[in-house]
């Protein structure tokens, strides 16, 4: 009688018990130890993509401040560059073999290397457009007015 009551019990699942319909996991699973790995990729990518182009600005331009637009795509990069890799799959090691994430690491850093100069011309180009607006606000706010202001390349 006392075998059946405990093999009755092992099997009761109680509604009021929200976690008791989901199964557990050892607390140093495989699984969790993957997880942990990917969050340990992701963070050396990220700082490795600041790095780079830390690097990469300051033997350019010697000990130049920073601009802000250049400050904005060095925070913004990591994301396009961990972006590309997550699209990928390479945040999921337990899934890949070594050729099969060589050829995914190389067409990640590819992607990610596209992303970056596009969002950078982006921001050069989106720059530029905006000066004549820029300088238009300028005069409106400076008590020109709209009507006495022409623009130097209107009388080109």
């Amino acid at each position: 009688m006392a075998v059946d009551k405990r093999a009755h019990t092992s099997r009761e699942i109680r509604l009021d018990d929200p976690t008791a319909a989901v199964p557990r996991v050892a607390p140093h699973s495989a699984l969790d130890r993957y997880r942990q790995i990917s969050r340990g990729l992701m963070v050396t990518d990220a700082v490795c993509v600041m790095i780079a182009l830390l690097i990469g600005y300051y033997l350019r331009y010697d000990n130049r401040p920073m601009p802000p637009g250049e400050s904005l795509t060095i925070v913004v990069a990591p994301l396009l560059w961990l972006a590309a890799f997550q699209a990928f799959g390479l945040y999921a090691p337990q899934h890949l073999s070594p050729p099969e994430e060589f050829r995914r690491t190389f067409g990640a850093a590819s992607v990610g290397i596209v992303l970056l100069v596009v969002a950078s011309y982006y921001r050069l180009r989106r720059t530029i457009e905006l000066l004549p607006l820029v300088d238009r606000l300028w005069h409106w706010a400076s008590g020109r007015g709209r009507a006495r202001y022409v623009r130097r390349t209107d009388t080109v």
